[in-house]
């Protein structure tokens, strides 16, 4: 769910502008929906062949409810597409969607197809202002997403080690070497700290453990 709205706030920004439109009432494209919501979308429509199960869901996520018949006029007001059906056949196919893009004077769609076989014709990966993303395509969001904070993690790591070094020769060349800014095991528990404290943010990990650098006290030794 996450990387859904991750890949929602990249393409429209702020949520609370977009429109949402879950079609099925699958458990995944509900709890999607559900996501998109807490996250902040704007407005969300519901839509199912069925009035019943459109009406139950619509209740359930306390959104507004579209009627099925009308599919291709929702899909114009549609920043977000859910599809969750999982009928075996295509809701959504590239000449649907090509029609709600030219209606929207080119307005890019989120289309993410949670059904299993898929809800979405393939070919619709073809057009320039839908984006296609089926549950696998999220995974792999989500992993690229890990992949990259740890590696970001390692490279705060070691700029914030190398600004404690830094530091605390500067401080003992400036009062002629018999200074020492606190003991090792104080510079390492202060750097987890702001590593932890930052969530990997090399920059804002760097600003903390400098000023508490600056707070340790100075103390003495013998030459």
């Amino acid at each position: 769910a996450a990387a859904a709205v991750q890949v929602a706030r990249d393409l429209h920004g702020d949520l609370a502008r977009s429109t949402g439109l879950l079609i099925g009432a699958g458990e995944m494209g509900e709890m999607l929906a559900s996501s998109m919501r807490s996250a902040g979308l704007g407005n969300l429509i519901v839509t199912h062949p069925s009035d019943q199960r459109a009406d139950t869901l619509g209740q359930h996520l306390n959104c507004h409810i579209g009627a099925f018949e009308d599919l291709a006029q929702l899909l114009t007001q549609a920043d977000i597409v859910l599809t969750s059906m999982n009928t075996r056949r295509f809701v959504l196919d590239a000449e649907s969607l090509k029609a709600a893009t030219k209606a929207r004077r080119r307005k890019p769609i989120f289309v993410i197809d949670t059904g299993v076989p898929g809800d979405v014709d393939p070919a619709v990966e073809a057009l320039e202002d839908v984006f296609l993303y089926t549950l696998d395509d999220l995974e792999r969001v989500t992993r690229e997403g890990r992949a990259s904070r740890a590696q970001e993690a390692e490279t705060a790591w070691q700029i914030i080690g190398d600004e404690a070094a830094n530091f605390d020769s500067s401080q003992s060349a400036e009062a002629g070497d018999p200074v020492q800014t606190g003991s090792p095991d104080d510079i390492e528990s202060l750097r987890r700290a702001a590593l932890d404290e930052a969530g990997g943010d090399a920059e804002k990990a760097t600003r903390l453990l400098l000023d508490r650098l600056n707070d340790l006290p100075k103390n003495s030794r013998d030459t």
